[in-house]
């Protein structure tokens, strides 16, 4: 619900256990993100916008299991890598926190 006079985009994330696809209010599919965070909760995030004075509903419908994992099995094992000529950072898949900076230069 937004009580407020604008309109309202928000990020919304919700712990879910089964794999989900998100649609809006139109019907059409919501491009969303599940991730493990670092408690080991399965979370789905995905955009919201709500109208001045309104609502809106979003319908979460559950796809197949096997997505489910396999995508948490990719997302988690892996990392990024960010680099440069001067230096490269990695962000750890699993938790999402910065795990490691080398100075390239040094």
């Amino acid at each position: 619900y937004n009580p407020l006079g604008w309109s309202r985009t928000e990020v919304l994330r919700l712990p879910v256990t089964v794999s989900a696809k998100v649609y809006g209010p139109d019907g059409n599919l919501v491009d969303s993100d599940i991730y493990t965070n670092e408690d080991e909760v399965k979370t789905i995030a995905f955009q919201v916008e709500i109208p001045p004075l309104g609502f809106s509903t979003y319908f979460l419908v559950s796809s197949p299991r096997e997505d489910f994992e396999a995508d948490h099995k990719d997302a988690t094992d892996i990392g990024i890598t960010l680099e440069n000529k001067y230096i490269s950072v990695f962000i750890d898949g699993r938790t999402g926190r910065l795990a490691s900076i080398v100075d390239k230069e040094s």
